[in-house]
C-alpha cells in the first residue's frame, strides 16, 4: 500500500529502541488517509483525530538480530489516548530480513490486529475489515473483532472458535462498565507445551480467564506457534 512505499523510501538505515516516533506517526496517518478518514493532524505528540479527541503515538521498543545479517524481530510500543483520558497501550511484534522491515511489519501488525477494531468502534461501525458480533456480557454488547493473528505453525479454526466462545461466556462474569473496553488474548506453544496464555481487559491481566485458556486442549506444536486475538467491546 502507498503508506508502506512512502516509509520504505524515507526510512533510515538503522532502527533503535526509543526511536522511530516520526515514522510511527507517518504510518498511522497514511493508514487513516487510506481508509478515507482525513480529519487528523500530526504533531510530535502523536496523530490527533479531530472531533474525536483521540491521540495515537508510539516508538520502537526493541530490535533483535535473530540470524546475523539475515533475519530480525522488532517490537513497537504504541498507545491510543481517548477523550476521557483512558489509555490503550499495546506492544506489536514484527519480523523481517532487515531491522527496517521488522519495524514496518510490527506497525502493520498493530493496524490489522488492534487499530481496525478501535476504528470500527469510534469511527466506522460497518468497517468491513473486522468481524462484528453481539455478545451477552451479560447484556447485549457490540463486539468488533480483528482476525486472529497467527505466527509459526497452523492452528485449526475450530480451536480459535472454541476460545472465542469460552472468552465470551466468561466475560459476562466480570461486571464490565458501559464504556468501551479492549480485550487481548495471546497464546504461545513451544515444543508441544503452552508457554504463554494471557487474557487482558483494558491492559489488566484477568487470571481466571487466562487459566481457563491455558487449560484448553491446545494442539501440540512441533516447534512453535503463537495466536493473538484483539477485540473491542462497544460502548452502550
Amino acid at each position: 500500500m502507498r503508506y508502506i512505499v512512502i516509509l520504505l523510501l524515507i526510512f533510515p538505515a538503522l532502527v533503535n529502541a526509543g526511536q522511530g516516533g516520526e515514522y510511527v506517526r507517518a504510518y498511522i496517518g497514511e493508514w487513516f488517509k487510506a481508509h478515507g478518514y482525513n480529519n487528523y493532524s500530526i504533531t510530535e505528540n502523536g496523530v490527533y483525530l479531530d472531533f474525536l479527541d483521540i491521540t495515537l503515538n508510539g516508538e520502537i521498543y526493541s530490535v533483535n538480530e535473530l540470524r546475523k545479517g539475515e533475519f530480525y524481530s522488532a517490537e513497537t510500543q504504541l498507545s491510543i489516548i481517548f477523550s476521557n483520558g483512558r489509555k490503550l497501550d499495546d506492544f506489536a511484534a514484527g519480523a523481517g530480513e532487515s531491522p527496517e522491515g521488522a519495524f514496518l511489519d510490527s506497525l502493520n501488525n498493530f493496524c490489522i490486529t488492534t487499530l481496525h477494531p478501535v476504528y470500527a468502534e469510534v469511527v466506522e461501525k460497518d468497517d468491513p475489515h473486522v468481524r462484528k458480533e453481539v455478545w451477552k456480557i451479560p447484556t447485549d454488547r457490540n463486539i468488533f473483532l480483528a482476525d486472529w493473528g497467527l505466527r509459526g505453525e497452523t492452528v485449526e479454526k475450530q480451536h480459535l472458535d472454541n476460545i472465542e466462545r469460552l472468552v465470551s461466556e466468561m466475560l459476562s462474569n466480570l461486571n464490565l462498565t458501559d464504556e468501551t473496553h479492549w480485550v487481548k488474548v495471546v497464546v504461545t506453544n513451544v515444543s508441544g507445551k503452552i508457554d504463554t496464555a494471557v487474557l487482558t481487559v483494558d491492559g489488566s491481566y484477568v487470571e481466571k480467564i487466562s487459566n481457563e485458556i491455558a487449560a484448553y486442549s491446545w494442539p501440540a506444536s512441533k516447534e512453535f506457534y503463537m495466536v493473538k486475538l484483539f477485540f473491542v467491546i462497544g460502548k452502550t
